[in-house]
């Protein structure tokens, strides 16, 4: 029988740590809700194009040593592309937090383009009054404060900061593909 004939179904459950894969001869794919054990189900992969899972993590670090733990570990610094995100980053603070926290977002230099660890850009940007100002020529990394306003920094000092993940129901989402 040639394979041309035949039609075959294939299921995969997707997790946080699987990779978007390129798809060359797919019919179709679809999304299916599982049993969720009473949390939110969706239908599609994550709550928004720009929606993160973000993760506190107490231990402190410079901005590249957690941007390579994060990377090894999660999925890149934390993205945060509007208020949505930042609301949900704060929510993972520890009750009385008050120290400033890694985000993903750089600049190669005083002249490049601010971007975030991931690669991707935003417009949104809650600096802090006066910020950025790249004190010293060398302040080319961000942080936000406990209050979720950013200042740009240098790199080399220690803070705690916050990994992400796509927002991916695992237990819920059932790729299928035809």
């Amino acid at each position: 029988m040639s394979l041309s004939k035949k039609k075959s179904l294939n299921f995969e459950f997707i997790s946080l740590n699987s990779e978007l894969m390129s798809h060359n001869s797919v019919n179709s794919i679809q999304f299916f809700p599982q049993n969720c054990k009473g949390e939110k189900c969706q239908n599609s992969l994550s709550s928004g194009v720009n929606s993160y899972v973000f993760y506190f993590i107490p231990d402190k670090m410079t901005w590249t040593e957690a941007q390579t733990y994060c990377r090894k570990h999660h999925t890149d610094l934390a993205t945060v592309n509007d208020q949505t995100d930042l609301d949900e980053l704060l929510k993972t603070l520890p009750k009385g937090f008050k120290s400033n926290i890694w985000i993903g977002l750089y600049r190669m230099n005083a002249k490049a383009p601010w971007v975030f660890s991931d690669g991707s850009s935003s417009l949104f940007r809650p600096w802090i009054s006066g910020q950025p100002n790249n004190s010293g020529g060398y302040q080319h990394c961000v942080y936000t404060d406990p209050d979720g306003y950013w200042n740009d920094w240098q790199c080399t000092d220690p803070f705690h900061f916050l990994p992400n993940h796509p927002h991916i129901y695992t237990d819920c989402v059932l790729l299928a593909t035809f």
